[in-house]
């Protein structure tokens, strides 16, 4: 997959995550949780956006239910239109999606690095441009932002 996903010349991404212990003792709500990693994408999409003409395109998978999707793409659809940028948001299951396994393999690979301390699937990425951030327990994205392969030490 790291090898399909290399090939690929126009990928950039963005990981924010969050430790859920902290996080789901403030929102007991999965839709809260949620719509705070919705209010983190959507600073980082305006602020990255302002000077981009490519159109945005956000894929989540299906795990939520309607009224949780619709308080997520409330909040997002507020950061974006704010903005002249050109956005489409969709949800759909992952494994119908190449987008989405893409996406998959990259949060998979982080996950990796962060919770088992194996870099070698985000070491086989190296090659592409990799943004990761941490969601705090106050819902905000930690004021240091790691402009670096998260692998790198």
């Amino acid at each position: 997959m790291s090898d399909a996903i290399q090939g690929i010349d126009c990928i950039r991404v963005h990981s924010i995550y969050g430790h859920k212990g902290p996080l789901r003792h403030d929102a007991p709500d999965p839709a809260e949780y949620f719509e705070r990693f919705a209010e983190a994408l959507g600073m980082w999409l305006t602020e990255t956006l302002v000077t981009s003409s490519d159109r945005v395109l956000i894929n989540f998978d299906s795990v939520l239910t309607k009224g949780q999707r619709g308080k997520l793409m409330q909040r997002l659809k507020a950061r974006l239109n704010d903005t002249s940028q050109s956005y489409r948001i969709s949800f759909m299951p992952v494994k119908s999606d190449f987008n989405g396994q893409i996406a998959d393999y990259f949060a998979w690979s982080l996950f990796r690095q962060l919770e088992r301390l194996d870099d070698l699937p985000l070491r086989a990425l190296s090659g592409i441009t990799q943004e990761v951030r941490e969601l705090d327990e106050q819902s905000r994205i930690s004021i240091e932002d790691q402009h670096r392969h998260p692998g790198e030490k």
